[in-house]
Formats: C-alpha cells, sequence, structure tokens
C-alpha cells in the first residue's frame, strides 16, 4: 500500500497555490517533528507523545483540508522523515514508528476526500496519542518485566499500609491512557474547528498577520558525527554478570537483592538495544530513506527554502501569545501559526 501511494503524481492534480501550502505545512510539520522532538528527546521529557503526537495530528489534518488528493499526507511523511533523520539523527526507533502510524492513519482516513472531516480528526487524535501511551507502557514492560508492575503494586500497598492485592498498577496505566483520551479529544476538537477558522478573508485575517524580516538566515542542514560509544565495556560487563547469574543462581540476584533485578534488566536492556539492535535498524531505514531522496527532491528543496522561515514564524507566534497561559495559550498559538502559515 505504501508503495503504491507514494507513486502518485501528485503534482499533475495540485493547484500552485495549493504546493505552496503543501510546502509550508511540511515545514511546519518537519519543525515540530525533527526539531522540538529532538528537544524533547534530548531533555528526557515524559511528554513528547502529547506535544509532538498533538503537533503531528495538526499538521496531518490540515493537509488533509487543504491538500485533500490521495498520497499528500504520505509523501509529507516520508519527507518528514528524511528531514528527520537529517536534523535529528538520534531520534530513536519508536519516534519513526510514531511518524509513519501518524502519516499512514492520516493518509487513509483523509485520502477519501473531506467529507466527515471533523470525525476524521478526532479519530487521528485518538489514534496517535493513544499509540503513543501505548508504546511508552509497551516499553517499560519489556525493560523491566511483569515483574515491574507488581513490585510497583506491592511498594504503594506497604507505603499506604492499604489490601496488597489492590492493582496499583492499573490505575497508574488507566490514568495514564485516559489523560492522552482527554489531550486527544482537545486536539481533536481543535482540528475540526480548523476549516471554521480558515473561513474569514485575507482582510480579517489580517490582524492575525506577522510581519517577517525579508531576510532570513538559512538553516543549515547538517549530520551529526556518532561519537565513540564507552558503553560497550559496560554493556560487557553487565553481559558477564548476566552470565554469572545464570551460572551462580543464589548469588548476586539472591532474594535480599530483588530491585536489582529491574535496574539490570533494565540496563542490559537499554545497553543491547543501544549498542546493536537500534544501529542496525536505524541503518537499514536511514538507507530506505536516502533511496528516496531523489523521488522527493521537489519536496525536499522548498522545505528546505522554507525552513528558516518557519521556524521564525513559530517563535514570533510564542511570543505574541505571551499574555496567555496554559491551553488557551496553546491554543492562540496555533491559530496564529496556522494563519501565517495558510494565509498567502
Amino acid at each position: 500500500m505504501l508503495a503504491y501511494l507514494t507513486k502518485i503524481k501528485l503534482f499533475h492534480e495540485v493547484s500552485p497555490n495549493q504546493k505552496q501550502i503543501y510546502f509550508k505545512l511540511i515545514a511546519l510539520w518537519v519543525i515540530c517533528e525533527a526539531m522540538l522532538g529532538g528537544i524533547i528527546h534530548g531533555f528526557k521529557l515524559p511528554i513528547s507523545g502529547l506535544v509532538v503526537g498533538g503537533s503531528a495530528v495538526v499538521c496531518i489534518s490540515l493537509i488533509g483540508h487543504l491538500v485533500p488528493f490521495k498520497g499528500a499526507i504520505i509523501r509529507a511523511t516520508i519527507v518528514v522523515a528524511i528531514f528527520k533523520m537529517l536534523l535529528s539523527p538520534h531520534s530513536s526507533i519508536p519516534a519513526y514508528i510514531a511518524v509513519f502510524f501518524q502519516g499512514i492513519c492520516g493518509e487513509l482516513l483523509f485520502s477519501s476526500g473531506s467529507k466527515n472531516y471533523q470525525l476524521k480528526c478526532y479519530v487521528l487524535a485518538f489514534l496517535a496519542l493513544i499509540e503513543s501511551a501505548i508504546q511508552r507502557i509497551l516499553v517499560m514492560t519489556v525493560l523491566y518485566g511483569i515483574g515491574f508492575w507488581k513490585a510497583v503494586n506491592d511498594y504503594i500497598a506497604n507505603l499506604t499500609k492499604s489490601d496488597p492485592a489492590t492493582n496499583y498498577s492499573l490505575y497508574f496505566v488507566t490514568t495514564y491512557l485516559v489523560l492522552h483520551l482527554i489531550a486527544a479529544f482537545l486536539i481533536g476538537r481543535f482540528c475540526a474547528a480548523i476549516p471554521a477558522m480558515l473561513r474569514f478573508t485575507k482582510e480579517e485575517m489580517q490582524p492575525f498577520i506577522i510581519s517577517l524580516p525579508a531576510q532570513v538566515p538559512e538553516e543549515k542542514i547538517k549530520k551529526k558525527r556518532n561519537k565513540i560509544n564507552f558503553f560497550v565495556v559496560i554493556w560487557l560487563i553487565l553481559v558477564s554478570i548476566f552470565i554469572y547469574s545464570r551460572i551462580y543462581p543464589n548469588g548476586v540476584f539472591s532474594n535480599g537483592h530483588e530491585s536489582l533485578k529491574f535496574i539490570f534488566r533494565a540496563a542490559i536492556i537499554l545497553l543491547t538495544w543501544y549498542l546493536i539492535l537500534a544501529p542496525i535498524l536505524l541503518r537499514l531505514l536511514k538507507r530506505w530513506l536516502e533511496k528516496r531522496k531523489g523521488i522527493y527532491r521537489k519536496e525536499i528543496e522548498e522545505v528546505v527554502l522554507l525552513l528558516p522561515t518557519t521556524t521564525l514564524l513559530i517563535k514570533e507566534s510564542w511570543k505574541r501569545t505571551h499574555g496567555r497561559k496554559g491551553f488557551a495559550r496553546i491554543k492562540d498559538f496555533w491559530r496564529l501559526l496556522i494563519i501565517n502559515t495558510v494565509v498567502i
């Protein structure tokens, strides 16, 4: 299906005005995904799924509304992944999985046209954010094992002196999913209102237009060099300890050292993933993306030119909303950003 969609001759169907909007929306998605995602990933913030995923839903919904052609969203998704590879080479495989999952869902939902647009926005927001939440939960389970959730139950039960049979882990997971569902509803409602937001004339939108300088410094896309990894020695030590623990099970991980099992398991799985599996999978993915640079040359060239202006527009939109707080500021920020991206 992916190969079929990427072969569609999109630019024979799109008007010059729609092309320009299309490139601007891809540039906006690139900034939100590659740069914003890289910052969140670098600081290890636990809200990456909500922030980056929510931004992607807005960008995909905009493409679905303004460039309603089969293949438009999936082409944009691959271009975003290519820029993610160039701008955030440290991004993990799960981050790429999320990008393609969001793009494929968006393509399947919006390729049939603008019918039931509002409902599609809610469905896309729900799918994108729930996938992010489930991905996090699965990663924790793989890292620490099922025993981790039991240990959480035992710890809270001992701390609160409550019934040890209470499944606190289930409460935690349920709360986490509900928070993502609430966020998905709010994002879906915002995206569903995009057609009404853009129904005003240029004159009515004029007070919201942000004037940018004529000359904006060009963004230089550089591939970051990978640093020499000194974790290999630590990984070898952990593997040696693991082998030792299998030969002498009553040694290091005796009943008195239960907590060490979770720490050890997480460390060895993380390092095995980081040193062996992730580099192999990333190399294969990047090789696949490199081969498609020629196919998407037009989009890449246009987006490169738009990145500096888009970056400045994001900064200026955020500054303009400094008087607002919380969700109200985020909503006004995106409203400003959308109007200044779409109105030419």
